[in-house]
């Protein structure tokens, strides 16, 4: 099965993809120039943010976090947002 509809079917986590594709991280050259601004602008907002989610909150450790879809969804709310309020800003 193709890893981006194994994502769309969720029969892949985010994190097995990353492994998989990116050697487990996403870098500047897997965002396009507008990613790259966003990543800069947001990342440490977005660190900080991360560790109050309730769902990884319970965690003694970010790196105790399971690469799990209901972490991914979390997570994602987190992100969706950050990203709404950037393109206000950057118009």
């Amino acid at each position: 099965m193709r890893s981006e509809v194994a994502l769309r079917d969720r029969t892949k986590t985010p994190g097995r993809y990353l492994l998989d594709h990116c050697c487990g991280e996403l870098n500047e050259g897997d965002l396009n120039a507008r990613g790259q601004a966003f990543a800069e602008a947001v990342y440490r907002q977005y660190l900080r943010a991360y560790e109050s989610i309730p769902a990884i909150a319970r965690y003694e450790t970010t790196y105790h976090v399971p690469d799990t879809w209901e972490i991914y969804d979390a997570v994602a709310v987190l992100l969706d947002e950050a990203w709404t309020e950037w393109q206000l800003h950057v118009g």
